[in-house]
């Protein structure tokens, strides 16, 4: 385990140093952002009179060719160094140097200017109530090339990081605006406004850009989305030369200290006088514990953006409830700052609706993508939470309550049991929100100020930890355990081509009576139910003890029954669906699977050409296939195969699919191959993944699932990857790889009769062609000449088949919205106009 980790790290670390030497502009620019430190280090008025660009902006002003060049504080160079290594970099790798540097040029001079008059625009209307004067501000910040390339860059990203950056870009920008409000972040959110627009401009093909996200990926992005809104305010607190609303407390941070003397002086005769209060929120921002407590809602916010990445039901409610208590304190900590003297109202609502704007945005949309956070924590998981809640509460009260007790001198007026008891909630608060609240007990020497800011870390500590035990927990126990047990009886018996797909979450297992004599129950069946529909993923799996699957498909049936379900026996064999005749099961063609047999598999022949091309073309441009289970690549490699995943999901009318179509999550199965193409370069062009399949306990074949190919790479990746497939398997011993099945689709050879229903199904796959190309997929697979195997589903009501029909869309699109249906629609009346002899890609699945 740690020999992979470090060979992954050590790999990681390779690759990021090759794109060092291939970005010479952006290192240039580093080594100059520090250098012009170094060159006016003895000079006392630092390098603001010399290279700053200051307001109001004049067109003949000079400066502003160089105020991009470096900032004015070490803590902001590096900062800024971080946005360069982050943004700029990965962006003049796409350019390429020259494109970058141009690009770096015009965007300054484009978006300075108009970020100037922007400023001078809304501070002359109003609409910088609460900050500083941005019309006496100075510019010296590289904020507009860094995000304006960023910004112009991610038109030619692939979409799932140009999703990424662009929502991260405007986020940032936006908060940092609002909280922080110095002239820099105005330059900020110009430049991403203008670099995305002269983007789309330029690079025409990304203005058409899919929203269509996977199910993994749109939480991701809401999670980054929440996560960005809380860390503008952080990072102008952290930020001496912030002049947003909140700054008269942030900027105590900066402020000369008060000494202890003089903060008791103050406080000595009467503890709620303003000096007092100015003295004490002043002194409370010092020390390690504060600046822990005040980063709390940073971590909180952490916390729950994990847990919404993880789809936590949980962390959604609780970010909800986040969002709502943010817009209220921060309404408070207006109320508390705002003159309401001789004020425009309209003016004054209009500046607190833009500051609670971010947290607004956040709650609509996640009151509106609920339908992505399903996954409930466990009864247990959520006793322990409150559990450890309480606990905290009570070591942190204990703590205060003895130690004010011993420390009791250490505080003004005297500490006093009532008074320690009142003063506990107020430990447990940011002293960045001071002016929200005040003590009843001032410290008055170091150790007192070490109790009260230490109360409020253990408090948060042990709450953090368990509220971070409880969202990265597995969701339901048994569920797993079901999950571990069905795996052994998979891996030690016999199951169908299907049969690791009934691994995979969303599957409920119904366990086999154990034989006389045996502990481990004699097989199992998959299924999911909709609809009043037990719909079964394939056959059932056999015990190695177990011969009989009619055995266990009967007693499942009768177990269906009893809770008040129909059994539909979905993808199964030819076979079993004869069998099942016996009682009383109709069956319905609805798949056709391409078998390839190994023991004559060599690609030779007139009929193969096509094949052996792809093979020698590969050869000849370098590029090698991997074979490796997840958990064994490097992270270069695993986010590729995520970003060429989201790029196939925003090209689909509908949303991924899933169910027995596995997607990025179903590749992180233990057990499950890939088989992936990469270059000299390390990019990856294509990947397949391939399904153990297990009779009487021993590996005889593999089943394609997943296939994800980069549309602007080697074309023919997936024919070379689906014979390299073959043939590794080939070289293991195997019997047969199976190409999979394709949904609703027949080849010429089939002979089987026509049914009324078969016709109707017949002419549904071909108005679905347009839509998910499941024929496109039949034909491709031709090409290796398989043999083919028909898969049915098996009902004995005929009156149940229309729930069967929507049971079973339930289960591969589960999270199907009208705009969906709306959006299919619109694709597949595009699809009957008359071509314009462009051919569609048939080949990613």
């Amino acid at each position: 385990m740690i020999t992979t980790v470090l060979g992954q790290l050590a790999s990681a670390v390779k690759w990021g140093c090759k794109q060092l030497l291939h970005t010479p502009v952006s290192l240039a620019l580093i080594v100059v952002m520090w250098g012009l430190h170094i060159v006016f280090i003895s000079y006392p008025e630092g390098l603001v009179p010399y290279l700053g660009l200051g307001m109001p902006y004049e067109i003949d002003n000079w400066h502003i060719l160089i105020c991009g060049l470096t900032t004015s504080q070490l803590g902001s160079t590096a900062i800024a160094t971080l946005g360069v290594l982050v943004l700029a970099i990965p962006a003049e790798r796409i350019l390429g140097s020259f494109k970058f540097g141009l690009t770096a040029i015009i965007l300054h001079l484009v978006v300075t200017p108009a970020a100037m008059i922007s400023a001078r625009s809304v501070e002359e209307t109003g609409l910088n109530w609460w900050g500083n004067d941005l019309l006496d501000s100075t510019l010296l910040s590289p904020v507009g090339w860094i995000f304006g390339t960023a910004a112009f860059a991610s038109a030619w990203m692939s979409v799932l990081w140009q999703r990424r950056t662009r929502m991260v870009l405007l986020a940032l920008s936006l908060t940092l605006v609002l909280y922080s409000g110095t002239l820099s972040d105005a330059v900020a959110l110009t430049a991403a406004i203008f670099g995305i627009a002269s983007g789309m401009v330029i690079h025409p093909n990304s203005v058409q850009m899919r929203l269509a996200a996977s199910r993994r990926e749109s939480r991701l992005l809401l999670a980054v989305m929440m996560l960005c809104t809380t860390l503008g305010p952080v990072l102008a607190a952290l930020n001496p030369l912030s002049s947003g609303p909140f700054s008269a407390v942030t900027q105590l941070i900066w402020e000369p200290e008060y000494s202890l003397d003089e903060v008791y002086w103050l406080c000595e005769n009467n503890t709620g006088s303003q000096e007092c209060s100015d003295a004490v929120l002043q002194a409370a921002q010092t020390g390690v514990g504060a600046t822990i407590i005040n980063l709390v809602p940073l971590i909180v916010y952490g916390v729950l953006a994990l847990g919404l990445a993880k789809g936590r039901r949980a962390a959604w409610l609780m970010s909800i409830a986040a969002q709502i208590i943010s817009i209220v304190v921060i309404g408070l900590q207006l109320w508390t700052i705002t003159d309401f003297d001789d004020t425009n109202s309209i003016l004054l609502i209009t500046n607190g609706i833009f500051m609670i704007l971010p947290w607004l945005i956040t709650l609509v949309i996640l009151i509106f993508s609920h339908r992505l956070f399903r996954v409930e924590i466990h009864h247990r998981a959520l006793s322990q939470l409150i559990l450890g809640v309480l606990t905290a509460i009570g070591v942190s009260a204990v703590l205060w309550v003895c130690g004010g007790l011993v420390l009791a001198d250490h505080f003004h007026p005297q500490a006093r049991l009532s008074d320690l008891l009142f003063d506990i909630p107020v430990h447990y608060f940011p002293p960045v929100l001071g002016e929200l609240y005040s003590y009843q007990l001032v410290p008055h020497t170091q150790w007192g100020w070490m109790l009260a800011n230490w109360t409020g870390v253990v408090f948060w500590g042990i709450s953090l930890v368990s509220l971070y035990r409880a969202l990265m927990s597995v969701p339901d126990p048994r569920e797993e355990e079901a999950r571990n047990t069905a795996r052994t009886i998979l891996v030690n018996g016999s199951g169908d081509h299907l049969s690791w797909m009934t691994l995979w979450p969303g599957n409920r297992y119904w366990f086999a009576p154990a034989a006389p004599g045996e502990n481990q129950p004699a097989g199992y069946v998959a299924y999911r139910v909709n609809r009043g529909i037990a719909v079964t993923v394939g056959e059932p799996v056999l015990a190695a003890n177990s011969s009989d699957p009619m055995v266990l498909a009967t007693q499942f049936e009768d177990f269906a029954t009893e809770n008040g379900w129909k059994t539909a026996w979905y993808s199964v064999s030819s076979e079993f669906s004869e069998r099942r005749k016996d009682s009383g099961f109709r069956r319905q063609h609805v798949a056709e699977e391409s078998l390839l047999y190994c023991d004559n598999l060599e690609f030779k022949g007139k009929k193969f050409q096509n094949i052996r091309t792809a093979r020698n073309r590969a050869a000849k441009e370098g590029i090698s296939t991997l074979w490796a289970r997840w958990e064994e690549l490097d992270p270069v490699i695993r986010e590729s195969i995520i970003a060429l995943s989201e790029e196939w999901v925003a090209e689909k009318a509908l949303p991924e699919m899933g169910f027995t179509l596995g997607g990025v999550e179903e590749l992180k199965e233990p057990g499950t191959q890939l088989l992936i193409a990469v270059d000299d370069d390390h990019r990856v062009h294509g990947v397949t993944s391939w399904l153990p399949v297990y009779q009487k306990g021993s590996l005889v074949g593999y089943t394609l699932d997943f296939m994800r190919r980069d549309s602007h790479g080697f074309r023919t990746v997936m024919e070379f990857l689906l014979a390299e497939g073959a043939l590794h398997a080939k070289e293991e011993g195997l019997e047969w790889v199976s190409l999979s099945g394709a949904p609703l689709a027949r080849s010429e050879e089939n002979t089987e009769e026509f049914g009324i229903l078969d016709a109707v199904l017949e002419k549904v796959g071909s108005s679905m062609e347009p839509l998910y190309g499941f024929r496109s997929l039949a034909f491709s697979k031709n090409k290796f000449h398989p043999e083919h195997r028909d898969w049915y589903l098996c009902y004995n009501d005929e009156l149940a088949l229309p729930a069967i029909g929507l049971a079973i869309t339930s289960c591969y699109v589960p999270d199907m919205k009208l705009s969906d249906a709306i959006k299919a629609a619109k694709v597949w009346e595009e699809s009957q106009q008359p071509a314009t002899g462009e051919e569609s890609d048939g080949v990613k699945k």
